[in-house]
């Protein structure tokens, strides 16, 4: 080293291979320890003072050799404080993902409880709406019989007025003839007749008085029926009359260019009855949708259950020596062995456990294992014959003892079911309310949007647009059709159908851009097997069963508390869940329904499923869209930017035209440019 520090005695070659030395030293090295070792050991003697002098050198090679015994240095102290921030910020991880977690869990019980408190508005709104169609319809029948009775009053005052009236002129003709009487009785009467006069005219007056009642016309007779509605006009030559609510048939559409077909599967007319499809009007959107450029766009150019038993503890289970007496296959000899090992519990207080339905003794887990291991048939046989031969029970293994005991107990089976019931069942109902309400009210959005309903009837144009020439006109379309939009491209395969109706609806129907707010829990609807759900309800609801009758089998029954407290807390529970359940399977099959399809054929997670796929296909196509115009702006610009006098002479919609012919654009694209273009 003082060889190498008496630089001015040596050359410089010298001196680069002794750098050269000392790294090939020091850095080769692998163990990290030595490593720094070594390097401390040539600090000491002052290799690291007498290089920071020779960082002037003008030699070359000597400085790319101090360079790297530098560069791979190991500063210790640098280690240890990045090893401590990196131990801090661990935990800091640490302590952020776990209050992640945390903030995950707050956040799903939220939005559990935020989907049972939407569906439980949402079954108050529909009883609250039925209550007013019932008493809207008890409203129309009242006016409708106040109408009624208003015109049969109105009737009876007319033929009371006609009556009156009638009654009138015979009293006038009464009062004439009395006049006429009187005068005949004058002209022919004599002295002596005043009498007969008299008498006359009391008769007169008798006959007046009786005069009303003898000459009252007869009662009218009632009305008639109503004469029989005049016949309607004939029916037109050629056809007969469409019955009501019959399907208007739709006019072959007529394109210029040879279009794309869209693969969507088309419902028949006599399926559209009390289906969204009823209610659509696509014919009126050929006016409003501007098919010209889409047709640019789009045509076309020419075993044994183990229960966890590792090789090695089947190894030392071959090699023990079984000396006691076994009634048990071999099989089942060694699952039984390990169960009895995991519960650490003796027969009796097995047995004492499965007939006080004590969890907390036979856990869960144990209960799920017995449960597989409950006695066959020839071993119940097999043990029977043992007790009746009167051999020691004290010569078995500790497995027989157990199943002997396991034998003798009563409903075993039923017992064990019953345990695992009431230890599974807060967790079950835990997990399957979220679901139900998920299918609740995703149902019941879906069916309710009318911006579906509007983004359904623009699809159904566009389809009729491009398939009526070939296949004819669709009164509606499956839902499967939806996740074909993506595959039908324009001539160029850079656009699809799905892109182009997204920029229409942007163009057209701007309130339309956010119709996935309507559609609320979708995404964990699509996740629900709802038929696996509404069996698993069914299979709670007979476990309840069974638990009753486990319980009132039993005299005593201060004794099973544990049945008592269950049923107590958990039917109220399992009450609600089938409520639930019920709503589910009716909203989802209105809602099935509603579209077209059938509730048996399709299942939450593919009809749920289409809409969800949709919904990013849309956004997604929206995004790509805007992209797209922008980039096809811009390289507009650059086109009209190769024109020197583009302001004069060549007019933006020139340019527009020749860019448009080279390949199809979006109708926001021409827009985006006519408006930058002003």
């Amino acid at each position: 080293m003082n060889d190498f520090k008496d630089y001015e005695e040596f050359n410089i070659d010298f001196m680069v291979a002794c750098m050269q030395f000392i790294n090939i030293v020091v850095h080769s090295v692998d163990d990290m320890n030595f490593r720094v070792h070594l390097q401390y050991e040539f600090t000491a003697i002052g290799l690291d003072d007498y290089l920071e002098k020779l960082k002037h050198t003008e030699s070359e090679q000597l400085l790319v050799q101090i360079s790297a015994y530098r560069d791979n240095m190991f500063d210790v102290q640098h280690l240890m404080e990045d090893a401590e921030t990196k131990n801090i910020a661990l935990e800091q991880v640490a302590d952020l993902e776990e209050e992640l977690s945390h903030t995950i869990e707050r956040f799903q019980d939220l939005e559990n409880e935020s989907m049972a408190k939407i569906v439980e508005l949402e079954n108050a709104i529909m009883d609250t709406t039925k209550e007013r169609d019932m008493y809207y319809a008890n409203l129309v029948e009242t006016q409708n019989e106040l109408e009624m009775l208003s015109k049969i009053m109105n009737e009876k005052d007319e033929d009371v007025k006609q009556k009156g009236s009638l009654l009138q002129e015979r009293e006038k003709e009464l009062e004439n003839l009395r006049g006429t009487l009187k005068l005949k009785g004058k002209g022919t009467g004599s002295g002596g007749g005043g009498k007969e006069e008299s008498q006359e005219g009391d008769g007169g007056s008798q006959v007046g008085e009786k005069a009303p009642t003898a000459l009252a016309p007869p009662a009218p007779p009632p009305p008639g029926p109503p004469p029989p509605p005049a016949p309607g006009p004939p029916p037109p030559p050629g056809g007969m009359p469409a019955p009501p609510g019959a399907m208007t048939i739709k006019r072959k559409i007529q394109t210029k260019y040879r279009l794309p077909m869209f693969n969507w599967v088309a419902m028949k007319p006599q399926q559209l009855k009390g289906t969204v499809f009823n209610e659509l009007d696509d014919d009126r959107l050929l006016k409003v949708i501007n098919f010209d450029e889409f047709e640019e766009t789009f045509k076309l150019g020419g075993q044994e259950l183990h229960l966890g038993l590792s090789s090695d503890s089947l190894d030392h289970f071959k090699e023990k020596k079984i000396e006691a007496v076994s009634l048990l296959e071999a099989n089942r000899l060694r699952n039984v062995a390990i169960f009895v090992r995991k519960i650490e519990r003796s027969p009796e207080v097995i047995t004492q456990a499965i007939n006080n339905f004590d969890l907390s003794t036979l856990t869960l887990e144990m209960t799920e294992i017995l449960l597989k291991l409950i006695p066959k048939d020839e071993e119940i046989k097999a043990y029977k014959q043992y007790e009746r031969d009167k051999k020691s029970v004290a010569a078995l293994t500790e497995e027989d003892k157990l199943m002997f005991q396991l034998v003798k107990m009563e409903r075993l089976h039923q017992k064990l079911q019953v345990m695992s019931f009431i230890g599974n069942f807060q967790e079950s109902v835990h997990l399957m309310t979220p679901q139900l309400h998920a299918v609740i009210a995703a149902s019941r959005s879906i069916k309710s949007s009318t911006k579906i309903r509007k983004m359904l009837e623009i699809i159904l144009v566009f389809g009729n647009y491009m398939n009526s020439g070939k296949r004819g006109a669709a009164y509606g379309f499956k839902m499967q059709s939806l996740d074909n939009l993506i595959d039908t491209k324009s001539q160029d395969k850079k656009v699809t159908l799905m892109h182009y109706i997204a920029s229409t609806v942007k163009e057209r129907f701007p309130e339309l851009l956010n119709f996935e707010s309507e559609l609320r829990f979708i995404e964990k609807a699509a996740q629900v097997s709802l038929d696996n759900v509404l069996q698993d309800v069914r299979e709670l609801e007979r476990g309840m069963e069974a638990t009753k009758r486990e319980y009132d089998q039993h005299k005593d029954k201060k004794k099973f508390t544990v049945l008592k407290d269950f049923l107590g807390n958990s039917e109220d529970k399992l009450r609600k869940l089938l409520q639930d359940a019920k709503v589910a399977e009716e909203a989802y099959k209105d809602c099935v329904d509603f579209f077209g399809e059938s509730p048996i054929s399709m299942a939450p997670t593919t009809f749920f499923g289409h809409f969800t796929r949709f919904t990013r296909a849309f956004k997604s196509a929206e995004l790509e869209n805007a992209q797209r115009a922008k980039a096809e702006v811009g390289e507009l610009h650059r086109c009209c930017s190769s024109y020197s006098v583009l302001s004069r002479e060549v007019k933006p919609s020139s340019i527009l035209l020749v860019f448009s012919r080279r390949r199809p654009m979006l109708p926001q694209t021409k827009r985006l440019f006519r408006r930058e273009t002003r």
